[in-house]
């Protein structure tokens, strides 16, 4: 009888495993939700074993071919996101996971992964492109000329549907060249923004999953860890540096600054975000906003106004914002 009781559990492990890695892949081939990709993985790890979640992996990475192999043949770009963003995904998912399982600090933890996720991603394209005889530039636009009757397609399917942006789109996607110029100025801003988001997101359902399932005394860190972090204040000096930085590359016409400038602006601005984030909810606290009125607040001004909550976590270091309101609640102003 306990064999079978046994017997029936694993199955049953097994089956969540694969639902798992299905719904993985889902989320992988996504646009939006792209960025919660890691999680059934690293979930799994973290609360199953590194095993269990080797096997949600492997069935994410073959339901990705399977889904999308038979069209990538002419489209070296879909290839190369498929490539690195699924060494993304494992790197992100198992890293994370041991984030959570050695109990290192959250912030600290997150730094790392990024770290060597960005390691590895640029030694494999400058190998890929060292390999390939050509530089990274040329293989892109060689890959973007390829895809430009798929390009002009969807652009006449857009006029057809009337949208207002269809001229921006045909300028930017017909133009290899203009493309390759906004990827290379704007790319590595982008990738450094949309990964620190990504291992956030991702280890905050981590560790509120695993505070879940553990008493609070268990867990040495949680969720709320990433929501009441502060910047160390010497950073300010940093935000200063790599704006100077961005302005004399444009200044002097020196891409690399301007890049170099405006990607590590970006990478402090995600931190400032959460640290504005943090004081926002503070502040919803401090009103008693509750319910849907909350709810609606929050996802209109995380979609809608992130920049002013960027702005609010830069000033906090000269104003510190909780401790205004934890004296104004007191009655001290």
């Amino acid at each position: 009888m306990n064999k079978t009781v046994l017997t029936n559990e694993n199955s049953i492990g097994i089956l969540r495993s694969v639902m798992m890695g299905l719904f993985s892949a889902v989320l992988f081939m996504t646009f939006f939700f792209t960025i919660f990709a890691p999680y059934p993985v690293a979930i799994t790890s973290v609360l199953h074993g590194r095993l269990r979640a080797a096997i949600v992996l492997v069935v994410s990475m073959f339901a990705v071919y399977f889904l999308v192999a038979p069209g990538t043949e002419e489209f070296l770009l879909i290839s190369l996101y498929i490539i690195f963003g699924g060494g993304t995904l494992v790197m992100a998912s198992f890293g994370l996971s041991e984030v959570v399982r050695r109990e290192i600090g959250p912030i600290k933890g997150i730094l790392l992964v990024a770290g060597f996720i960005t390691s590895v991603n640029t030694i494999g394209l400058v190998g890929y492109a060292g390999m390939s005889g050509r530089t990274i530039e040329s293989t892109i636009t060689q890959s973007i000329e390829q895809m430009q009757p798929w390009f002009k397609k969807n652009i006449e399917d857009m006029k057809q549907a009337g949208q207002d942006n269809v001229f921006e789109f045909e300028a930017i996607f017909t133009q290899p060249e203009l493309l390759i110029n906004k990827l290379i100025e704007h790319g590595p801003g982008t990738y450094v923004e949309f990964l620190l988001l990504m291992l956030w997101v991702n280890l905050f359902l981590l560790l509120k999953g695993n505070r879940l399932i553990k008493t609070k005394n268990n867990c040495k860190y949680n969720e709320m860890d990433l929501m009441n972090f502060k910047m160390p204040e010497p950073f300010v000096w940093v935000v200063i540096a790599s704006l100077l930085l961005a302005l004399l590359g444009s200044y002097l016409k020196v891409m690399g600054l301007t890049i170099l400038g405006m990607t590590a602006l970006k990478g402090l601005g995600v931190f400032y975000f959460f640290q504005g984030f943090s004081i926002y909810i503070s502040f919803l606290n401090y009103m008693k906003v509750t319910g849907f009125i909350r709810t609606f607040l929050i996802v209109l001004t995380v979609f809608s106004a992130w920049p002013i909550l960027v702005c609010i976590g830069l000033a906090d270091m000269f104003i510190d914002f909780n401790k205004l309101m934890v004296k104004k609640d007191r009655g001290d102003l």
